[in-house]
């Protein structure tokens, strides 16, 4: 399975051929100066995106009368009713990106703080880099990348989402339901219209060529991405946990969100529901189960949601 997120190539090994040993020169930085860092820059993010930043100024780094933290700025700036930052693609993954970073650096700096306690009971220092022992240890108790816990994306975040969810298994027990929810978002109108009123474009959605309708959406990924997220939360709420009880009375459920290969926002969930069991109650009770809430239709063709069900229901 891949882990790549901006911080982790899919293939690192490969990444660092090209960067140290395919006729990449590295160039010092003149005599007498030391490297920047990336976070300390703080011309960094204007001379990135001088298009962004016409005059320089209103970075991060700018003097303020009430700090922020890098994480508030860069939200607030994606999700700016001033939508260039949020249809820049490279600006958000250069957020992503430097988001993480920061979150590595603050907690790398806390576990400095901190110590550590493995089998020697020492500090951690510049010089136990140089200690075999130390590092073993550090090895064997997976103290080495625990840090990178609540960076999303990475092993050990996965580890413990895996763990949380193997812990509901052993509780709940086996899922009932195991569904998968797709955006929709040519077919939706009121997608369109919002990417429409974003862009000042003019016309009629029926009207539009296909073309037309995936330029909208690819102006748009925040926007996209904040209505699909709340399109499903509706689903969840207002739909599937409602009175209605459409799956049957949902006593725990689960969800990851992925994105596909072109970009567009689906959801994977495990549904835990009270119903009856294969070898506790009897064959009659599960099939009446399953024949109450799992049906097989293609409505006729006269019926609008003839070409719906067809074109995204069935498996082609």
């Amino acid at each position: 399975m891949y882990l790549d997120t901006c911080l982790q190539p899919v293939d690192i090994a490969q990444e660092i051929l090209d960067n140290h040993f395919e006729s990449i020169l590295s160039v010092a930085p003149a005599e007498g100066n030391s490297p920047v860092r990336l976070l300390s820059d703080i011309a960094n993010e204007a001379k990135c995106f001088p298009v962004l930043f016409p005059k320089g100024t209103g970075t991060f780094h700018e003097q303020r009368d009430h700090r922020i933290t890098l994480a508030k700025y860069l939200k607030s700036r994606i999700l700016n009713a001033d939508g260039r930052f949020g249809k820049n693609l490279e600006y958000i993954f250069y957020a992503q990106y430097l988001s993480e970073i920061n979150q590595v650096v603050s907690n790398v700096s806390i576990a400095l703080r901190k110590g550590y306690q493995g089998q020697h009971n020492t500090d951690v220092a510049s010089s136990s880099s140089n200690n075999p022992d130390f590092l073993k240890d550090l090895l064997n108790y997976d103290m080495g990348y625990k840090f990178l816990k609540p960076i999303r994306g990475t092993p050990v975040f996965w580890q413990g989402v895996q763990k949380d969810l193997m812990a509901m298994v052993r509780t709940l027990g086996i899922p009932t339901f195991f569904m998968s929810f797709s955006s929709a978002d040519l077919r939706w109108p009121e997608f369109m219209e919002a990417f429409m009123y974003a862009d000042n474009v003019i016309g009629n959605i029926a009207d539009m060529e296909w073309t037309q309708k995936c330029d909208l959406l690819k102006n748009n990924p925040v926007t996209a991405a904040r209505m699909f997220d709340h399109r499903f939360h509706c689903l969840l709420k207002e739909v599937i946990m409602s009175p209605a009880q459409p799956i049957g009375k949902v006593i725990d459920y689960f969800y990851r969100v992925e994105f596909q290969q072109r970009g567009s926002c689906h959801t994977h969930c495990l549904f835990w529901v009270e119903s009856p069991k294969i070898g506790v109650n009897t064959n009659e009770e599960v099939i009446t189960f399953i024949d109450k809430y799992v049906t097989c239709e293609l409505p006729p063709e006269s019926d609008p949601m003839h070409e719906v069900v067809s074109s995204v229901q069935m498996n082609h």
